[in-house]
C-alpha cells in the first residue's frame, strides 16, 4: 500500500474517534440543560433525575470493559454501530417518558451502553495507528470533538428547549447521535496490521533489545 493511501485510512481514524468524542461529551454535557425543564415539566426532584445519570455512568464503565474485547476482535467499527443505536434510543425513548422508571430505565440503560462504546474505542484506535510524537497530536485532533460538543450541543439545545420543549430537544439530540456515529462507523478503520501497516510516528529514547544504556552514577540520580 503506497503512503498516501497509508496517511489517508490513519486520517479517517482521527476523524471517526472525533466524531465518538463529539458524542460521548455532547451525551454529558446536555444533560444539565436537560434536568432542569424536565424537573419543572414532570414535577421530580434533581436528585432523581441524577440517579438516571449516576446508574448511566455504572453501565458506562461496565460496557467500556467488554468494548476493549469487541475493539480487539473485530476494531471499532462494531463498537460506532452500536453505539449510533443505543444513543440514539437513549434520547429517543427518553423522550416519550411518563414515568419515573420510564425516565430512569431508557437512559440508564440505553445511553450508559451507548456512551460506554464511545471512549475506549475513540482513544485506542487512534493509539493503535500513531505513537510515540504523532499520537499526541492526532489525539489531540480527536478531542477537540468534546469541547466543540460542549458548545454547540449545549448551546443548540437551550434553544430548542426555549422555543419548544425538552422533548423535542432530546429527539433532535437522538438524530445528531445516531448520524454522528453511523458516519464515524462507516469512516472508521480496523487495526493497522490488518492492512500490513506500521503504526505513523516515532517513539524518542527506544533503545533495541541488543543495546544497553550506559549509566554514571551521576546520570542514574539526576
Amino acid at each position: 500500500m503506497d503512503e498516501k493511501r497509508a496517511k489517508h485510512l490513519g486520517l479517517m481514524v482521527v476523524v471517526a474517534s472525533w466524531l465518538a468524542v463529539f458524542c460521548l461529551f455532547g451525551f454529558r454535557s446536555t444533560f444539565s440543560v436537560l434536568q432542569v425543564p424536565m424537573s419543572t415539566s414532570l414535577h421530580w426532584q434533581a436528585s432523581q433525575l441524577t440517579l438516571a445519570y449516576s446508574l448511566m455512568m455504572t453501565v458506562y464503565a461496565v460496557t467500556a470493559y467488554f468494548t476493549g474485547m469487541i475493539i480487539d476482535k473485530w476494531g471499532t467499527r462494531p463498537a460506532y454501530f452500536l453505539g449510533s443505536v443505543c444513543c440514539g434510543l437513549g434520547y429517543l425513548i427518553t423522550s416519550f417518558s411518563q414515568s419515573y422508571l420510564g425516565y430512569v430505565l431508557p437512559y440508564a440503560i440505553f445511553a450508559g451502553v451507548g456512551t460506554g462504546m464511545l471512549w475506549v474505542s475513540s482513544t485506542v484506535s487512534v493509539r493503535k495507528w500513531y505513537v510515540g510524537d504523532a499520537y499526541a497530536t492526532m489525539w489531540g485532533w480527536a478531542f477537540m470533538g468534546a469541547p466543540v460538543a460542549q458548545v454547540v450541543l449545549s448551546l443548540a439545545a437551550k434553544q430548542v428547549i426555549k422555543t419548544t420543549d425538552w422533548r423535542i430537544a432530546m429527539r433532535g439530540l437522538s438524530v445528531v447521535m445516531f448520524v454522528a456515529l453511523v458516519i464515524a462507523g462507516i469512516v472508521a478503520k480496523k487495526n493497522p496490521q490488518d492492512y500490513s501497516l506500521e503504526p505513523f510516528g516515532k517513539v524518542k529514547g527506544r533503545v533495541s533489545k541488543n543495546e544497553s544504556k550506559q549509566w554514571t552514577i551521576g546520570q542514574a540520580f539526576s
